[in-house]
């Protein structure tokens, strides 16, 4: 199939006007906000602000109707995931549903993706209405079968990918303000009605995003209006699925819509907000912490709400190596997770990456390319990513149609794709069948086609829960239904044919195949507690003449800076890893960094205004132990530089306790 224009040009036509929009309204925190949204910001200023901060609360500590083994809910401000603190670093992988080409990802493409990460990543791409539910549902089983979890925007705000319900024009223009003013209740919320509570009872859904990136096309598109429309949104999603956790899908604090990030996001039925930023590549800054997660980490923590990196890439800019480009993107996810980031997912991945040298490319890697090694074998700090589902349940166990007490009538059925060949069905009103097990939840996977109809499932005589089997195409061993956690000990499963279908069924056709019994994990040993501890220049060894600075902003209000090539100065420490935090200005140099006399890394200092404190260096993952840093001014400096300093202001060091 010809490809459609690629998203990374998309997003090209998109960045270049952010940066276009940063040039013109000035400012040294990426160039993302623009002088329309700063007036935006001062039209909505201190009365908003006066009036809103009042009713800000801190969230409260439940996010899911119930917790069930396999989901992502929360606890306050931290991600859970079968009762340990879930934190994720993962691909956006925008094409999977048929972003990218117009089609979605062949079953092999998404065999290939799923099966290649590591077990409980997540991943984030589109559910948008234009692209249609096929997608969705290859995307959602597939990873089911490799226990992936997957995050869905269900709408664009930026209007790509064909999503052209309320949009302004074209490809690519964003929604009316017609739209955000409740607009939005037509065809948008007709289509969550199809697609949220199908896939209501999966574990692969990580949680639902309102709509990618949000934002108003004017300064009509208030706080006021976004939140409504946040609020009834998350609404309706909770009405349909409450085993879900609900995004907004935010994209900073700087667009139309989202100024004050905490009244936005403070509705009992947001979850989660996010950030997306694309800095290091902005007038070749190199920033690692983007500002603008900076501005809103507190607000949210205030909430007692997540916030994860929603996007995140370098592109292909400067032309870096792609190892050069991975180690920039490990600092990144270093930075984020340590400063209270719930996830880091980057800018992105697909089977045709990519190429050439675009500052603002999208950048997207391939099987195979450093990115995408380095972050599926990225180590989550403080090791809270849960374990592969083998060791921790060692005795998850299936049981197939024949494990099954019956009663009424089923007749045995046979064909590729059941269960080891075989399951049974029934038409029969009241018929149903029973398991007997032990463990602490189970999971019933069964047929679904155009001829089947719903059945009542229970547990241990409880409340029964309706299930419907129809799909408009059939499809085997398909997981219908989760229980609750149940106490660990005995319990019953009872599945019962009701005799009655959904409209568009021809029959009513009840189906046993098989069950899963999950029995309690093992409890995870105490995590060594991380400790942070700051040192400022005064404690580092130096070598050649270095002079002192003083001024407010700099760590303890002083610094100090030499511009001779072969002035050093060194730390000794006792940690994991070492953060340095150095000034960088016009007339600054490239110094060059090593840790334990290893090769030398090049960090360059220059930048076009000045800013102090800001993290110039992350070193990699180091065995715990006595270590050190040596910082050396190498003479050298860019083009656009005018001078060779470097400076030495305070570092950072992390150390497992």
């Amino acid at each position: 199939m010809t490809r459609s224009p690629s998203l990374a040009v998309r997003r090209t036509a998109a960045l270049v006007m952010l940066s276009l929009l940063g040039a013109c309204g000035g400012g040294d925190d990426g160039g993302h906000e623009t002088a329309a949204a700063q007036q935006q910001a001062q039209s909505q200023g201190a009365p908003h602000d006066a009036v809103h901060d009042e009713r800000l609360q801190p969230a409260a500590d439940v996010s899911v109707a119930a917790v069930r083994p396999g989901f992502v809910y929360r606890q306050g401000k931290t991600l859970m995931l079968d009762g340990r603190p879930y934190l994720f670093v993962g691909v956006n992988a925008f094409g999977l549903t048929g972003c990218r080409t117009g089609a979605p990802d062949s079953q092999a493409t998404l065999d290939a993706f799923f099966s290649s990460l590591r077990p409980h990543s997540t991943t984030r791409t589109w559910a948008f209405r234009s692209l249609g539910a096929e997608g969705v549902e290859r995307v959602v089983r597939t990873a089911e079968k490799y226990g992936q979890k997957v995050i869905f925007a269900l709408a664009d705000g930026a209007g790509f990918c064909g999503d052209a319900d309320g949009r302004s024009g074209g490809e690519g223009t964003l929604k009316t303000d017609a739209w955000y003013g409740g607009g939005y209740r037509g065809a948008y919320f007709d289509w969550i009605r199809t697609v949220v509570p199908k896939y209501k009872d999966s574990p692969a859904i990580a949680m639902w995003e309102i709509a990618n990136e949000p934002k108003g096309l004017t300064a009509a598109v208030t706080d006021e209006v976004m939140k409504t429309f946040f609020d009834d949104t998350a609404a309706l999603i909770k009405s349909l699925d409450p085993n879900h956790l609900v995004s907004s899908g935010s994209q900073a604090e700087y667009v139309y819509g989202t100024s004050d990030f905490s009244y936005v996001h403070s509705g009992p039925d947001i979850d989660v907000a996010s950030v997306h930023e694309y800095d290091y590549a902005y007038q070749d800054s190199r920033t690692i912490v983007s500002s603008h997660f900076s501005a809103v980490i507190g607000k949210m923590q205030a909430l007692d709400k997540p916030l994860y990196i929603g996007e995140t890439g370098i592109g292909l800019s400067q032309c870096m190596s792609p190892q050069a480009r991975a180690d920039a993107l490990r600092q990144k996810y270093d930075a984020y997770l340590a400063r209270g980031a719930a996830g880091v997912l980057y800018w992105g991945w697909s089977p045709t990456p990519d190429s050439g040298c675009d500052p603002y490319s999208g950048g997207a890697d391939g099987p195979g390319s450093p990115v995408m090694a380095m972050t599926k074998a990225y180590v989550i700090p403080g090791d809270t990513t849960p374990p592969p589902p083998g060791p921790v349940e060692p005795t998850q166990t299936t049981y197939d149609d024949s494990r099954f007490s019956y009663s009424g009538t089923w007749a045995v059925g046979s064909g590729a794709g059941k269960y080891q060949d075989a399951d049974r069905y029934t038409m029969e009103a009241g018929a149903f069948y029973t398991l007997a097990f032990s463990g602490t939840s189970v999971r019933l996977y069964t047929s679904v086609a155009p001829h089947h109809g719903i059945v009542a499932v229970s547990v241990d005589g409880g409340e029964e829960r309706l299930v419907d089997l129809y799909s408009t195409t059939r499809a085997e061993q398909r997981l219908v239904y989760t229980s609750p956690t149940l106490p660990a000990g005995s319990h019953t499963l009872k599945v019962r044919a009701t005799g009655t279908r959904n409209p568009s069924a021809s029959d009513t056709v009840a189906t046993a195949d098989k069950a899963v019994v999950v029995s309690a994990a093992s409890t995870p040993p105490n995590e060594p507690v991380m400790t942070t501890t700051e040192h400022d220049d005064s404690e580092f060894a130096y070598e050649g003449g270095w002079a002192t600075g003083t001024g407010a902003g700099k760590y303890r209000n002083a610094d100090r800076y030499a511009a001779t090539a072969g002035a050093a100065y060194s730390y000794a420490f006792t940690g994991t890893a070492i953060e340095i935090y150095s000034s960088m200005a016009p007339h600054h140099g490239i110094v060059g960094v090593s840790i334990d006399g290893g090769p030398e890394r090049s960090v360059d200092l220059y930048k076009a205004s000045r800013a102090e404190q800001a993290l110039v260096y992350m070193s990699p993952t180091l065995a715990q132990g006595p270590h050190r840093v040596r910082v050396r001014v190498t003479g050298r400096k860019n083009a656009a530089s005018t001078g060779t300093v470097g400076t030495a202001d305070k570092v950072v060091v992390r150390s497992k306790g």
